[in-house]
């Protein structure tokens, strides 16, 4: 490629080589002491950091002896490696002609740290010169906010736990996160979760998240108050299946440390029988005896009950949320709406999903447009049982701290299309970031992007899909309707 020649992507879409996730940008300015020598790397901006170098006259590594005539001859020190990037001539002077250009100065000090990931590092060393990040997961904002409280950058720290709050919780990643957060003293992080496992129990514990959560985790969520369940006995169920995932000599085994946390008490008689019938190898015959002749003559026999026998009063509250549902597409555009299409192909074989997520990322190369809605596709055949309880739509603008959310439920419908509740805007260098989740997906095939047949994509905009399917490369996302907005010209001057 020529020296002077300007790159275009032979392609204004493609599939990403991993699965990324876009969130908005949203941090605190942070300030230290003047006084601080160290506490340079507590400052927000890389500009004041730069400057607060030469103020200070830190870290120096040249200095300059100006010959003018004056004694003593002015002196002034600064730093080879931001001379050298401002300016081709102190390039030069300092490390020679630009072709023979070292990758390093000399000498280099080696230093080994310990105990960190190089991912997250990488994230703390691009932060510090750049006072920008981006996150492909949320476990790798963790391994950063434990990072930059190490080296001690609390800008950083303040981003990452910015983004923490911001975090979307679902019902197959919560479990996961509540881990995380309790064993990091994530506090912010831990209660956010707790409050969407109160308020989405049934969904939670039903997940494959759950079942392959660790003890800690497990007995903390059966130690909850308040739970959105109709009854104890899906809880308690819960758990006998999570025992059967545990490495254990036996069920009772896995499931004893958490028998405490479980309310038999509150259970009906012939609930608690058909759970026997279930799982007899869970109690003994003694404690299955005690238990049922409490539940049928309650108030009686409480003293003879096992020692381990929780106590407590029903906490089992059930509360459905709401979830619109969504018609069968109306194929009518509006006037002057113009729309984004991905290539989709059927996809065979392949079973049913319970989930899928999809990302579409659309950049702004130059203009302005408001995004209207998306169309979805599926793949026939669609059955009347055919329903995704929980589909949820995320749009993100970035760099901006904009963020939009959707819930939606479909049944028996193969093509659905519908309209954002709320004006989305991305303009020139901005990234339209467009996460669909589908969970709770019964009976529903999905289709497969078509990366041979790409139809024609707006010039103005470059695309990139990726989704929870690497391999079979699985989507979802049909059309994008936009329409084209003016710029707004300033007011004149008179």
């Amino acid at each position: 490629m020529a020296a002077n020649s300007r790159y275009i992507p032979e392609k204004r879409m493609h599939w990403l080589s991993r699965s990324t996730t876009i969130h908005g940008d949203s941090f605190n300015n942070s300030t230290i002491s003047e006084d601080s020598g160290r506490g340079m790397s507590g400052r927000f901006d890389i500009r004041q950091r730069i400057a607060h170098l030469y103020r200070k006259q830190l870290y120096t590594d040249v200095m300059f002896v100006i010959q003018c005539g004056i004694e003593p001859k002015p002196v002034f020190y600064a730093h080879k490696a931001i001379l050298a990037a401002g300016s081709k001539h102190f390039a030069e002077m300092l490390f020679g002609s630009e072709d023979n250009l070292p990758k390093t100065t000399e000498p280099v000090k080696k230093l080994q740290i310990n105990n960190v990931s190089p991912e997250a590092f990488r994230n703390v060393i691009e932060f510090l010169y750049t006072d920008d990040m981006y996150f492909d997961n949320e476990p790798l904002v963790i391994e950063t906010l434990l990072t930059a409280k190490k080296f001690e950058i609390q800008p950083l720290i303040d981003r990452c736990e910015s983004h923490l709050e911001e975090i979307e919780l679902c019902n197959s990643t919560v479990c996961s996160l509540l881990q995380i957060a309790t064993e990091h003293k994530i506090d912010a992080l831990k209660n956010r979760c707790l409050s969407f496992i109160q308020e989405n129990t049934g969904d939670v514990i039903k997940a494959e998240d759950f079942m392959k959560s660790p003890l800690s985790t497990v007995r903390t969520i059966c130690k909850l108050q308040s739970l959105n369940l109709a009854s104890e006995i899906e809880l308690i169920t819960a758990a006998f299946k999570w025992a059967e995932h545990q490495n254990t000599s036996s069920k009772r085994a896995a499931v004893e440390p958490v028998l405490r946390c479980l309310r038999f008490l509150v259970l009906e008689a012939k609930d608690f029988s058909n759970l026997l019938n279930q799982y007899p190898d869970i109690f003994t015959s003694h404690e299955a005896l005690q238990i049922m002749m409490y539940l049928s003559n309650p108030g009686k026999g409480i003293d003879k009950l096992p020692s381990w026998c929780n106590k407590g009063t029903n906490r089992c509250s059930y509360v459905k949320p709401p979830v619109p549902s969504v018609s069968p597409v109306d194929t009518k555009i509006p006037p002057g709406q113009k729309k984004l299409e991905i290539a989709l192909k059927p996809f065979s074989p392949q079973n049913f999903l319970s989930s899928l997520n999809c990302n579409l990322e659309i950049r702004c190369n130059c203009g302005r447009f408001q995004l209207i809605g998306l169309t979805l596709l599926f793949q026939e055949p669609i059955m009347k049982r055919s329903h995704i309880d929980t589909l949820t739509i995320t749009v993100v603008v970035k760099p901006t701290n904009f963020r939009y959310k959707e819930i939606l439920k479909i049944t028996d419908s193969k093509e659905v299309q519908f309209t954002f509740q709320k004006g989305i805007l991305f303009s020139q260098g901005q990234v339209a970031s467009i996460q669909a989740a589908a969970e709770n997906a019964e009976f529903y095939y999905f289709l497969q992007f078509d990366e041979k047949h790409l139809p024609q994509v707006d010039p103005r905009f470059t695309c990139s899909l990726g989704s929870s399917a690497k391999e079979s490369k699985l989507f979802f996302i049909y059309e994008v309707f936009y329409v084209e907005l003016p710029f707004r010209r300033p007011p004149s001057r008179r």
